[in-house]
């Protein structure tokens, strides 16, 4: 490897090179040459905060099972906008886009109101910890738990969910309206049961307990364990085709129209394209018209909200197969299959992540070309243990 040498110990390292300071005795916010993106901070800034409350009933059944049912939820308060701390708070307005003669810099509210007209234009005030924004959650969670009872035992969880933050950081600082929507990583129904059954067979067991230990060895001491989830889609925004041609503040949204005749859902697999349908694009948007989607005004955003669409939904199940042999009494043998996704069931991997969210584009848009992310087909795995 070759290494550049920065400085000898002999020479030193060379002395720092300072911008020239102006008359004013104002440095530019954004450097010398307005090319620095500072971190920018209010003068008082809140620690993020979130309140948690509940209220849960619990009933039961019978002496074996219980069921809970329970309202959770949070409220956030000063938080981040979208996933990252930070945001820009001088973004382009979409007010006079297309208006002759006036620039992207100059629909900057900041821009030329600090250090002389050196700023800010550009990303310049693009790093702002604000620290300013609001999330909050309501939820109805239902647990019904089996504890074990003749070798069976469950447990079983309902969600029901709405999680509402500030998503999208692009044009936050203008309307915060545009940005508030679900959060993208909600599922809004969840279902998840997990159960563990010790077959009733075999020496002991009320079925064949009085087998030999021959005939134990095939039928006794087999279990079984299983995971399933079924949930609701994650959320995504729309978009369309022209949208560049009628904004340039980054937020591409067509406007809703009669979405009665707008469908979506996952079709049959093109085996091949190797893709599938999720839904149909229309033909390029108009701003007027009877279809389901619109094309806003030129120097206007539609009114589609943030991630206001919903993706295919999740299905996965997870299965164990165990046989436990009792050698002798020190030594015990266990042999186990697990079969991950085991009805080799495809999650659809379309969402704010993954997919062409275009409503009137061609190409892949609408498709899906992969499965969910850090999802897998069925997987089978064996193992063998020896206890002692």
């Amino acid at each position: 490897m070759n290494y550049i040498p920065a400085f000898t110990l002999s020479g030193g390292p060379p002395a720092p090179s300072l911008p020239p300071i102006p008359d004013s005795g104002n440095l530019p916010l954004g450097g010398p040459n307005n090319n620095v993106q500072p971190k920018v901070r209010p003068t008082s800034q809140v620690v993020p905060a979130v309140a948690n409350y509940n209220l849960a009933f619990q009933y039961q059944w019978t002496r074996t099972m219980t069921m809970e049912m329970a309202y959770v939820g949070n409220v956030g308060r000063h938080g981040f906008v979208g996933d990252s701390p930070s945001y820009n708070v001088n973004p382009v307005n979409i007010v006079n886009y297309g208006v002759p003669g006036i620039s992207q810099a100059q629909r900057q509210y900041f821009n030329g109101r600090f250090s002389n007209g050196i700023c800010c234009s550009g990303g310049i005030l693009g790093d702002y910890l604000g620290n300013d924004a609001n999330s909050n959650y309501n939820s109805l969670q239902v647990k019904v738990t089996q504890n074990m009872n003749h070798g069976l035992q469950f447990i079983a969880f309902y969600t029901w969910s709405r999680a509402l933050h500030y998503g999208d950081q692009n044009y936050y600082a203008i309307s915060p309206a545009i940005a508030y929507g679900p959060w993208d990583q909600n599922r809004s129904q969840v279902f998840v049961t997990n159960m563990v059954w010790d077959l009733p067979f075999g020496k002991g067991k009320t079925f064949a307990g009085n087998a030999s230990r021959a005939e134990d060895l095939v039928i006794g001491g087999w279990q079984i364990t299983g995971t399933l989830n079924w949930s609701s889609g994650l959320p995504f925004t729309p978009s369309y085709g022209a949208c560049n041609s009628d904004e340039d503040v980054g937020v591409c949204r067509p406007n809703k129209g009669n979405l009665a005749g707008w469908s979506m859902g996952g079709g049959s697999f093109d085996p091949i394209n190797h893709w599938v349908p999720y839904f149909t694009p229309v033909s390029p948007v108009q701003p007027t018209g009877g279809g389901p989607w619109l094309r806003p005004v030129t120097g206007t955003l539609g009114d589609a909200g943030i991630f206001s669409l919903y993706g295919p939904r999740f299905f996965t199940a997870n299965a164990s197969v165990m046989k436990n042999f009792k050698m002798t009494e020190r030594f015990a043998l266990q042999f186990r299959m697990d079969a991950f996704n085991v009805f080799n069931h495809p999650v659809l991997g379309f969402n704010s992540n993954q997919g062409n969210t275009c409503i009137d584009c061609g190409g892949n848009a609408g498709k899906v070309t992969d499965i969910e992310a850090d999802t897998t087909m069925r997987e089978l795995q064996f193992a063998l243990k020896l206890t002692f």
